[in-house]
C-alpha cells in the first residue's frame, strides 16, 4: 500500500499473516505454501500481499500499485487444521472474506468489493498428507444476509419472476429463483458434459443472497470422482440485471479427494 498510514484492519491482516507463518514453521523446519490473494468482483482489481493493481498490470507484469483504504472486511469462512506426513505434523490454515476497499484509480475514487484468500501451509510440495486433521471448520450464517450500503436489504421489484427465470450457464440452462434476499440457481437442463458427471435437472449450483448489486453465497463444482463440493463466491449484477458474474476459489483435489490448493473460478449467469 503506498499510503504512510495504513488503517487498522491492515494491520489486523497483517498480524493474521505473521501468525500463520510462526505456527508453521513451529512445526516444520520446511518451507511450505503462503498466499493472499484478493480479486475485485468485476475482475479489475487484484491485490497481492495487500499491493492492489489493476489486473491488466498484473498481466502485463507492470509493477505500478494504487492507493487504497480498507473501509469493511466481512469473513466468510476460516479453516485450521494439520496434516501428518513422515513422522511430522505440519499446519495450514486458510481464511476467506470480503473485502470492502476505496481506492484511486487515473484520479477517480472508486469503491469496489473484494473476494480474498488467506492460505497457508506447511507441508512440502514433495510430501503427500497422510492424515488430514480438520481443528477448525467454520463459516458465517447466511440465514440473514447483511444489509446494503443503503441500510436497506435488496427486494426484487413487483415484475420479478420470484418462481423463477431461465438462465444459461457454460451451455447448460439453470433456473433462478428468489425469496426476499435469498437466491438459488439450480439446474434445469444440465449440458452433456455435466450429466456426465452426474448432474441432474434440481442440483444446486449456487445458493446465497443478493444485496442490492452484490451476491455471495456458495456455489458448487460436481466431480465425478469427488462428488459435490461448495466454496465461496461473490458477484455482481451487470446489464441492467441481464448477467451475474460471480468469483471465487474453487478447490483442487488429489487422488484421494483431499484439498490440495484452489484455483480462481468465474461463473457467469445470462438471462435467455
Amino acid at each position: 500500500m503506498s499510503s504512510s498510514k495504513q488503517p487498522k484492519s491492515t494491520f489486523v491482516l497483517t498480524a493474521i499473516a505473521a501468525a500463520t507463518a510462526l505456527a508453521l514453521t513451529s512445526t516444520a523446519s520446511f518451507a511450505g505454501d503462503y498466499s493472499h490473494t484478493c480479486r475485485s468482483v468485476d475482475g479489475q482489481y487484484v491485490m497481492q500481499d495487500e499491493v492492489l493493481q489493476t489486473a491488466q498490470d498484473e498481466r502485463s507484469g507492470n509493477s505500478q500499485s494504487l492507493r487504497y483504504r480498507i473501509e469493511e472486511k466481512i469473513v466468510l469462512s476460516k479453516s485450521e487444521g494439520y496434516c501428518q506426513s513422515r513422522g511430522q505434523r505440519f499446519n495450514y490454515g486458510a481464511t476467506l472474506y470480503v473485502l470492502k476497499i476505496s481506492l484511486l484509480d487515473q484520479g477517480l475514487r472508486t469503491r469496489v468489493s473484494m473476494l480474498c484468500e488467506l492460505a497457508a501451509s506447511g507441508l512440502p510440495a514433495s510430501y503427500n498428507c497422510d492424515k488430514d486433521v480438520r481443528t477448525l471448520n467454520w463459516k458465517i450464517a447466511r440465514q440473514n444476509p447483511p444489509s446494503s450500503s443503503q441500510g436497506q436489504s435488496y427486494q426484487p421489484p413487483a415484475s420479478s419472476p420470484v418462481g423463477g427465470s431461465l438462465w444459461n450457464h457454460n451451455g447448460s440452462t439453470v433456473k433462478l429463483t428468489a425469496n426476499g434476499a435469498r437466491r438459488q440457481f439450480a439446474y434445469e437442463h444440465p449440458r452433456s458434459g455435466m450429466r456426465k458427471r452426474g448432474v441432474r435437472r434440481g442440483d444446486v449450483l449456487f445458493e446465497g443472497s443478493r444485496d442490492g448489486e452484490i451476491y455471495s453465497g456458495t456455489a458448487y463444482i460436481f466431480t465425478r470422482r469427488c462428488g459435490k463440493v461448495g466454496y465461496d463466491v461473490l458477484g455482481t449484477v451487470r446489464n441492467n440485471d441481464m448477467e451475474i458474474v460471480m468469483r471465487g476459489n474453487a478447490p483442487r483435489f488429489n487422488a484421494s479427494c483431499r484439498p490440495v490448493g484452489s484455483r480462481p473460478d468465474t461463473l457467469v449467469f445470462s438471462l435467455n
